[in-house]
């Protein structure tokens, strides 16, 4: 049920996004130490992902993951690291330190990057979504080929659509 809400809150957002980037727009959660991804509106110039709906990655590959961590506490990230931070792709952070110091980007500036850690080519820019009483929810990304996508411009769209969806599922005074 939690994830129909959040799914249904966000399916407008997300088709927004995606016709506004032209880019994948993905949803996910956070379940053990995977982004469990239950919703992806694929774009129309955008590479095939490596996940489906329903589908799961390692956290600290993706960039959904790191923008759920870094809003999670300390407990859930201890959590992650205990787990492994397995190689995925080239890029993989797979330092706990590294990723550390991530995390702490990601809370400073509400936005975190995927710079072809997951797959080669493919970049992705996510943002945290959150709920009732300021709790982390899940994330939201913007993800295409990196000579397309610049993650920087697609930023600020990915922040506001889930600022949007936070508010929708009734967080109050979300940074």
């Amino acid at each position: 049920p939690q994830q129909r809400s959040l799914r249904d809150a966000a399916r407008p957002v997300m088709a927004d996004l995606r016709e506004a980037t032209r880019h994948s727009v993905n949803l996910g959660i956070l379940e053990g130490s995977d982004v469990v991804y239950v919703d992806i509106l694929a774009g129309p110039d955008s590479p095939r992902l490596p996940t489906r709906v329903g589908g799961r990655w390692p956290a600290h590959a993706t960039a959904i993951g790191k923008a759920i961590l870094a809003f999670s506490g300390a407990a859930i990230v201890q959590a992650v690291l205990d787990a492994g931070l397995a190689r995925v792709g080239e890029r993989t952070i797979t330092s706990p330190e590294l990723l550390r110091q991530e995390l702490d980007r990601v809370r400073e500036s509400g936005l975190a990057y995927d710079s072809e850690e997951s797959r080669p080519g493919l970049v992705c820019v996510a943002s945290p979504v959150h709920g009732p009483g300021g709790l982390v929810a899940g994330a939201l990304s913007v993800s295409g080929w990196s000579a397309r996508l610049k993650p920087d411009r697609a930023g600020p769209a990915v922040r506001t659509a889930a600022l949007t969806i936070s508010r929708a599922l009734g967080a109050r005074a979300v940074r």
